[in-house]
């Protein structure tokens, strides 16, 4: 779903702009995916749809995991897709499976407002 400008409602973030995007935002909900990778591919629309419905309160991001698999790593993502919450710089929650997407990400949009 884009933007009115018909841009994404969620970016693409690399190493490069990984420090400014993520760790110095307030709360980021990050996908750590592959483009090849048929998940990852399926839950696209999903994030979309999270992202336009919580614009204002939590950014969602992408970083493709083929660009440093390492990188990833460094904040527990061992498989894709990983969704992962940061708050302030920090994760607060990792997310990896095939359950409800939607309710691990209400709670994490919960528990972040709650601890403002």
């Amino acid at each position: 779903m884009p933007t009115p400008n018909g841009h994404p409602m969620v970016a693409e973030v690399n190493i490069a702009n990984f420090q400014t995007e993520v760790l110095n935002s307030a709360r980021v909900l990050v996908c750590f995916g592959a483009q090849w990778w048929m998940p990852c591919k399926m839950i696209a629309p999903s994030l979309e749809k999270i992202a336009a419905k919580l614009a204002g309160k939590v950014k969602v991001v992408k970083f493709d995991v083929d660009e440093s698999r390492e990188f990833a790593r460094q904040y527990g993502v061992s498989s894709v897709a990983t969704l992962v919450m940061f708050k302030g710089g920090e994760v607060v929650d990792i997310y990896v499976g095939d359950g409800s997407v939607h309710s691990w990400i209400s709670k994490m949009v919960q528990t972040t407002e709650e601890t403002r």
